[in-house]
């Protein structure tokens, strides 16, 4: 049977260590492709309180509800988060390219949602194309045309 592992708890002392040492460790962990060595040095200074992946769990869903928090705020910048985390997680994530993508990306407009205007009486309106109940016959040039000149 499979020991069951109880959750861990952080208090918001580890949290602010934890986000000063993600901090300080920010530009290696964007960096290096394999991190578990980075996550395992932050385990260290925190003296081994919670073990790397914790450390690595944790900074996943700091990241995670700082992009929730940013959304909620809007394109316009809305009312400001109240999640106390927000300012500081904002100067290790906020301007990294990855997220400003992602801010984007929820930005741009879906035009098939929007509302189009009419156009000014100065454009004319298309005319709609009407197919014909008949299928076309293909055109074959014909030999006889002056465009055309038989090789020699």
């Amino acid at each position: 049977m499979a020991e069951i592992k109880q959750r861990v708890v952080w208090t918001s002392t580890d949290e602010c260590v934890l986000i000063d040492l993600w901090r300080e460790r920010a530009d290696d962990l964007r960096r290096a492709k394999r991190n578990l060595h980075i996550y395992a040095d932050i385990s260290v200074q925190m003296a081994h309180k919670f073990t790397p992946k914790e450390v690595h769990i944790k900074i996943r869903n700091l990241s995670q509800r700082y992009r929730e928090e940013k959304k909620k705020t809007g394109p316009s910048g809305g009312s400001p988060s109240t999640w106390k985390y927000f300012d500081a997680v904002h100067q290790i994530i906020g301007l990294t390219a990855a997220n400003n993508a992602e801010i984007y990306e929820s930005l741009t407009v879906d035009i098939s949602s929007s509302t189009l205007l009419p156009l000014p009486p100065s454009v004319p309106a298309a005319s709609p194309v009407t197919m014909s109940p008949e299928p076309l016959s293909p055109v074959i040039p014909s030999t006889s045309s002056p465009l055309l000149s038989p090789l020699d």
